[in-house]
Parts: structure tokens; sequence; C-alpha cells
């Protein structure tokens, strides 16, 4: 039996943001997955799961100017490889701002 050592902590999961380029736990960011499968673009909260997250994903800080930045230098579009629609740009920025 492997004995566990009641001091570890596990290291939180690091993604990078496509604007800023810092990388930050997941819980702060907000991912845009492109659906391998039907080809939908999607907006996935902190904590919470999509039930097929299989495909490209791109994160973005919960700040304004980063999603400036990720839309003016499309480097939210280079990172999903694809364009983004116009219903996923509008709740980027309701999110933005409220």
């Amino acid at each position: 039996m492997l004995a566990v050592d009641p001091s570890f902590q596990p290291r939180p999961i690091l993604r990078q943001c496509v604007a800023c380029r810092k990388p930050q736990e997941r819980s702060h960011l907000i991912r845009v997955v492109l659906d391998r499968i039907g080809k939908q673009m999607r907006i996935g909260f902190p904590g919470e799961r999509f039930p097929v997250a299989s495909g490209r994903s791109a994160y973005v800080c919960r700040d304004e100017r980063c999603l400036k930045i990720a839309l003016k230098g499309k480097k939210l579009q280079k990172a999903l490889k694809s364009s983004i629609p116009d219903d996923i740009l509008e709740c980027l920025n309701d999110l933005m701002k409220g």
C-alpha cells in the first residue's frame, strides 16, 4: 500500500490567455471552444464542463482589455483557426461588461 503525504498539494492547472499570454488557473479564464464534431463554437465559463469538449480551445482573461486585444489582433481567431460568429462575440462582450 502506498503512503500518501498529507502535506501534498496538487499543482493548479494553468492555461495561457491568448491576449496577454499570462498563465492563470482555468477558473480565472473564459474558454472558447470550436467543437470538432459539429463545428459549433461555444463559450465555457469557469467550473463548467461541456458534454463534448473535444476540439480547439482558446482562453481569454476575464478582462475587457484582454478581450479587445484578442479580437482586434485576431489572436482568438488564429488560436481557433476559425472566424468568430457574431452571437459568440456578443456573448463575450456581455460577459466583459457585466
